[in-house]
């Protein structure tokens, strides 16, 4: 737990602090509280230097084994993180300039990712830029491949979905890219079409990387910048982009208030993503998952 604790920048330096505020209020106790009041209790004065010797030593002898621990044990460090604390981590992953997403259909990356980075660049006047890998809308045999694999986990028999729920799900990801585009300039992305379905999704950011499964209710894998699998896991979609089916990033997508069934029609023949089950109630279907914004997460 020390180890874990010690690794990441952020909660070694909370622990020192915190470590020494403790210390220090029970010097103030021993010698400056107690002798004002003219308390002079010798097991209670035996207990508080005990306490503050202890501590003390602990402390050190942790931060001396951290500093001796060579480098490369530091820096390949990833940790299983409860459900609870997924959404935490990939709140601490969006506080970054640059994004990595892949996975099965985006829906977190959807609702939460491209807003929060939009925004941001906004709001702070920067560039954003996001790596989107979503399973291709138009093979309907990968589509198969996550539906079924989806309808088993535990969360997934709750709401089985079917292969046309899978798809519309790509396409809102994939059209509100363009749509947060058109209303945050500032915001980049690029969108990869995959053929291949994964157990695993990842969200990597230049801070951290969280990799978790189809079912929201399992743990998720964790690990910080610097690390030996953040850099590793960074190249692996690097790879997995060039592989993939780019879409164009220079057609020019429309606002949220645009948004109707034909401007949806003509953005997906504009990405030569088109698929003879886009009828209206798709289209329909489509426009609603875009507007509704639903968070797996909660």
């Amino acid at each position: 737990m020390m180890e874990k604790l010690l690794y990441s920048k952020s909660s070694r330096n909370k622990f020192l602090a915190l470590s020494l505020l403790i210390l220090f209020f029970i010097l103030m106790i021993r010698y400056l509280l107690l002798p004002h009041f003219e308390i002079e209790i010798p097991i209670l004065n035996n207990v508080l230097e005990n306490i503050f010797s202890s501590g003390f030593t602990t402390v050190f002898i942790a931060y001396l084994v951290f500093w001796l621990t060579p480098k490369v044990m530091n820096k390949s460090n990833m940790e299983v993180i409860p459900p609870y604390q997924i959404k935490e981590k990939l709140k601490e992953g969006r506080e970054a300039d640059e994004y990595w997403y892949s996975g099965g259909t985006g829906r977190h990356t959807r609702a939460v990712t491209l807003p929060e980075l939009a925004i941001e660049s906004r709001n702070s006047n920067t560039t954003k830029r996001l790596y989107i890998q979503v399973l291709d809308p138009t093979e309907k045999d990968v589509l198969k491949a996550y539906v079924n694999y989806r309808n088993r986990v535990r969360t997934g028999a709750r709401d089985p979905w079917d292969l046309n729920r899978a798809q519309n799900e790509i396409y809102a990801t994939i059209v509100s890219a363009y749509i947060w585009k058109k209303e945050q300039p500032l915001l980049e992305f690029t969108v990869a079409l995959k053929k291949e379905v994964s157990l695993f999704r990842f969200d990597l950011s230049s801070k951290v990387l969280v990799i978790t499964k189809e079912d929201s209710s399992e743990p998720a894998l964790f690990c910080t910048e610097g690390t030996f699998f953040h850099k590793a896991y960074k190249e692996e979609l690097r790879l997995s982009l060039e592989q993939s089916r780019n879409l164009r990033s220079d057609i020019q997508g429309y606002t949220f208030n645009e948004l109707n069934t034909e401007k949806l029609m003509s953005l997906i023949r504009q990405l030569e993503i088109y698929d003879d089950n886009l009828n209206e109630t798709a289209l329909e279907e489509i426009a609603a998952l875009i507007r509704k914004r639903e968070n797996p997460y909660g």
